[in-house]
């Protein structure tokens, strides 16, 4: 900025709006040499003949305006003169600068400027600004001003202040002000000077009529913090105490998990939403314990939150699976289906976890894989199966691997199972072997067929019936020679889903078997397979049989032949 006398030459509405520019600059800058000019400009009180005073005033304005931004505290004397003898707009500008630059040395001079009714908002606003306990006394008289525009400032100002003092008459305006305004800028006053004795006046305010007043004493609540949140939970059925108590966090998760037990089911479903949406992993073993106990409205919110604090860690989940019986656990998986199937890398998240030393995580984790159809993790499950202890994962991991039709990549784990002492493990083995399908895998069940106990040889021989390949007849054939009854049935009705010669010369020859459990489900196979070779021993077995296996001879013939006329019925033809 040059000279002050080049200032008062340009100081024209033409050049007005140089000079503001030159103002502003000098509010980025801070330069004290500057500011010392805009000083020298204030109290100037003589002007050249071709200054506008109106063009004065509006630089003088301005100049005030940055003053109080750059928070001047060499102006203090010049603006306070300017409060005690300016006009309306000059007292509310100054005003405004002195709570900007903050110095308890215009506080006087502000209280005073209250005995003036056109500038007493803007005194009291920057009194506030200031935070003087000084101002405390003359705010209280003021906040039962008849104007309700005083009233809202010496609310706010009072808040800004934080004095307790304060409280007993902000209440009072809290409850009984007649203006909407003044009562929102009081419970938002309450929470600013953070007291727990304001606690309860700001719960019943969740109630009020006015949604703006009661959002305020909500926010107030949040403020106060740790003193608010058994309140709020008592209340928590407000939608405001609920997002209160979300707001305040962490603090809030003690209270709301002992609401997960309330007898009211629509305090335990809040109180759960809120827990997932704070996302507490301590709140998740409290939320497990409870999914069962529960409605499905529910327990459809609590599997949402344990979803939502567990999007990011799978962890808090272990602690609270392995005392949790069977129904928990299957609301648990489907919490990680849900986790696999939403969220992003879910699937390679689930397949991280299972490195696990957690055996009831770890199959849980499994089953979810198997219900998310997920092939890629098999390797993974093979490389588990082959080096966990836990039989009850192996277990889970021939389960899931059934879901997901395994290939030639199994072959070694399923000879390992095979080889185990476990006979469930053995029977899903079997079973897994089966839906592979694959060659090798077949070989591995025609191998233990003649080595297997009879449990798992009625597994084996019931497989190798539904596995299409032709080599499954001859070890089928071998087998049809025990004498275990069981095991000889189940191996003609494995044998009946083979469309082969062989198979169908070994089951006429099982029609001249003395047992008639044998013929009955001997007749079926062969009906099922269809082959017309079978029927003249059928038709040489129906004459002399017992009326069973007459009568299921009779279905297989009319099915293989088709119906008999009338005549070959007539006469038994």
């Amino acid at each position: 900025m040059g000279d002050i006398n080049i200032l008062l030459n340009n100081l024209t509405e033409e050049h007005i709006q140089e000079v503001f520019k030159n103002i502003k600059e000098i509010e980025e800058t801070g330069n004290k040499e500057d500011i010392r000019k805009l000083l020298t400009f204030l109290e100037l009180e003589q002007f050249p003949p071709h200054v506008n005073f109106e063009t004065v005033k509006k630089v003088k304005f301005s100049i005030i305006k940055t003053l109080g931004h750059l928070k001047e505290k060499d102006s203090l004397d010049i603006l306070i003169k300017m409060l005690n003898k300016g006009k309306t707009r000059m007292k509310n500008a100054v005003s405004e600068a002195l709570g900007n630059i903050g110095s308890e040395i215009a506080v006087e001079p502000l209280i005073e400027t209250l005995k003036d009714d056109t500038a007493r908002v803007s005194a009291i606003k920057a009194l506030g600004q200031i935070g003087s306990n000084k101002a405390i006394d003359c705010l209280l008289e003021m906040l039962h001003d008849r104007d309700p525009e005083v009233r809202s400032a010496a609310a706010t100002s009072l808040g800004q202040i934080k004095d307790p003092k304060a409280l007993e008459e902000l209440t009072k305006a809290l409850e009984e002000d007649s203006d909407v305004n003044v009562r929102r800028l009081a419970s938002i006053a309450i929470g600013e000077i953070g007291q727990e004795s304001s606690v309860p006046v700001l719960i019943k305010k969740l109630d009020d009529q006015f949604l703006n007043v009661a959002t305020s004493s909500a926010d107030s609540l949040i403020k106060i913090g740790n003193p608010s949140v058994k309140p709020l939970v008592e209340v928590i059925e407000n939608r405001l105490a609920a997002d209160a108590l979300i707001k305040i966090g962490e603090a809030s998760v003690d209270e709301l998990i002992k609401a997960l037990t309330s007898e009211n089911e629509n305090i335990r479903t809040i109180a759960a939403k809120c827990l997932g949406k704070i996302k507490s992993e301590k709140s998740v073993k409290f939320l497990v314990r409870e999914l069962k106990n529960n409605s499905d409205k529910t327990l459809k919110i609590m599997r949402d939150s344990i979803f939502f604090i567990c999007s990011s860690s799978l962890m808090p989940l272990a602690e609270e699976l392995n005392s949790a019986d069977e129904i928990t656990q299957d609301l648990v998986v489907e919490i990680f289906f849900d986790i696999g199937h939403l969220t992003d890398n879910g699937l390679e998240r689930l397949r991280n976890e299972l490195n696990t030393l957690n055996p009831v995580f770890q199959k849980l984790i499994i089953r979810a894989l198997g219900k998310l159809n997920d092939r890629d993790s098999i390797p993974l499950l093979s490389n588990i199966f082959l080096s966990t202890p836990h039989i009850d994962v192996k277990k889970e991991i021939l389960k899931t691997i059934n879901k997901l039709v395994p290939g030639e990549d199994m072959v070694e784990v399923f000879q390992h199972a095979m080889e185990h002492s476990d006979m469930e493990i053995k029977e899903l083995a079997v079973r897994a072997i089966a839906t592979s399908g694959s060659s090798s895998a077949c070989n591995i069940l025609i191998k233990f067929l003649g080595e297997a106990d009879e449990n798992v040889k009625m597994v084996i021989v019931k497989s190798l019936g539904s596995i299409s390949h032709e080599y499954t007849v001859n070890p089928l054939l071998k087998a049809l020679k025990t004498d275990d009854l069981p095991l000889k049935l189940a191996v003609i009705e494995a044998l009946g889903n083979k469309h082969d010669e062989e198979a169908t010369s070994a089951l006429i020859n099982m029609l001249q078997e003395e047992s008639t459990e044998v013929k009955l489900l001997t007749i079926k196979s062969l009906k099922k397979i269809g082959d017309k070779s079978a029927v003249p021993a059928l038709k040489l077995l129906m004459r002399n049989s017992v009326a069973d296996v007459k009568q299921e001879v009779e279905i297989a013939l009319e099915e293989m032949e088709g119906p008999k006329s009338f005549w070959s019925r007539l006469f038994g033809a």
